[in-house]
């Protein structure tokens, strides 16, 4: 098999980015929401940052997304707590709001992870969500937010993982008043009739469609990984975001199932390393961007925090 990251004289970084850019022009396949939640999980929350709504329209113009458009998501995602507003100047500026900062940082922590080598323990985080406490909603929300974890749904208040640490669902559950859970480790017995750890995998999560999108997401950020040439800033800077929001569309997905229970021919690592490739490819040209164009109300965006040096570390540069 062609190695999927290697470099290519097929096509220029330019010529791959324009390609993807151009399918998002043609057809929104990521909507204005989801896209401006992709930039402020990736550059404005790990340095602590409001933006200017200049230099987020700026950003998503290139992706066909108009400031009108820009102003909605912005409002929309304000009113669901995820973003907070100030105004300084007759300008306003949207950061991500105290309560959501836990919920972007964990996904951070998901797309840009390491492939997974160490050796799984044997036991499962499992957590149990009283149905007769709390309203729907809330149980929804808590559901919802334990999925983007990596918990998988055995039933649909029945949430487990081989993975995650009891530690990360307890900081979420622990957001949510009102809701009675049951919160602990386990291991699975063996016994006739009863599911093992690896039916109980495929039990709780659809690891068939899983890998459908991780082989989708590699073959279309596959160019971009091998692809020669150093990117225009402007389209660099959609491509990350785009980047990040087709990762994000995956990984949400994954239950992060440790490697020992994955199917032979799993998709997910070599798209990772895809994931990787394109990200380095693109970073120091869309740090050029977001220098010349974004802003807070305290003067210049500040560059990026030593965390994003340490995103996809996991997988060493095979440039």
């Amino acid at each position: 098999m062609p190695c999927p990251t290697c470099p290519s004289d097929a096509l220029t970084i330019d010529d791959a980015l324009r390609a993807r850019i151009e399918r998002q022009r043609a057809g929104s396949e990521l909507s204005a929401t989801v896209l401006l939640s992709s930039f402020f999980g990736d550059v404005a929350e790990p340095r602590d940052a409001l933006v200017s709504v200049a230099g987020v329209a700026a950003v998503a113009a290139p992706l066909g997304v108009t400031e009108r458009s820009v102003r909605t998501a912005l409002n929309r995602l304000a009113r669901d707590g995820l973003l907070v507003a100030e105004s300084a100047g007759g300008r306003s500026f949207y950061g991500v709001s105290p309560r959501a900062k836990s919920t972007f940082a964990g996904i951070r922590r998901r797309l840009f992870r390491g492939e997974d080598t160490e050796a799984w323990d044997g036991w499962w985080t499992i957590v149990a969500i009283d149905s007769r406490f709390g309203d729907a909603g809330a149980r929804s929300a808590l559901r919802q937010e334990l999925l983007w974890l990596g918990l998988g749904s055995f039933t649909p208040n029945v949430l487990l993982s081989p993975a995650v640490p009891t530690e990360a669902a307890a900081a979420v559950v622990e957001r949510f008043d009102g809701l009675r859970v049951l919160l602990t480790r386990s291991q699975v017995v063996g016994a006739d009739g009863a599911a093992d750890d690896a039916g109980l995998v495929w039990m709780s999560n659809d690891l068939d469609e899983v890998d459908r999108r991780y082989r989708a997401f590699e073959a279309t950020w596959r160019d971009v990984a091998r692809s020669t040439g150093s990117p225009d800033p402007t389209l660099a800077m959609a491509g990350r975001v785009l980047l990040l929001s087709d990762l994000r569309r995956v990984v949400l997905t994954d239950p992060e199932i440790p490697h020992q229970l994955l199917p032979a021919g799993w998709a997910g690592g070599t798209a990772l390393r895809v994931a990787a490739a394109s990200f380095r490819r693109l970073v120091d040209a869309s740090e050029a961007f977001l220098a010349q164009h974004c802003s807070t109300s305290r003067g210049p965006l500040p560059g990026p925090s030593h965390e994003q040096d340490d995103r996809f570390a996991g997988f060493p540069d095979s440039s």
